[in-house]
């Protein structure tokens, strides 16, 4: 049971840690062919303004 359990938090970590990655920087029609992390930033900073 120990081995499953590592091997479950082990592959959660490797998808995390690549697919987020990716996809944190990729470029997305949906937000205008920005990043998720510079809409973020965008965002904020457009909030901040108002």
């Amino acid at each position: 049971m120990a081995a499953l359990s590592d091997t479950l938090r082990s592959t959660a970590g490797y998808i995390e840690l690549h697919c987020c990655f990716y996809n944190n920087y990729r470029l997305h029609s949906t937000l205008d062919y920005m990043s998720p992390a510079n809409y973020e930033k965008q965002l904020a900073e457009t909030r901040k303004a108002a």
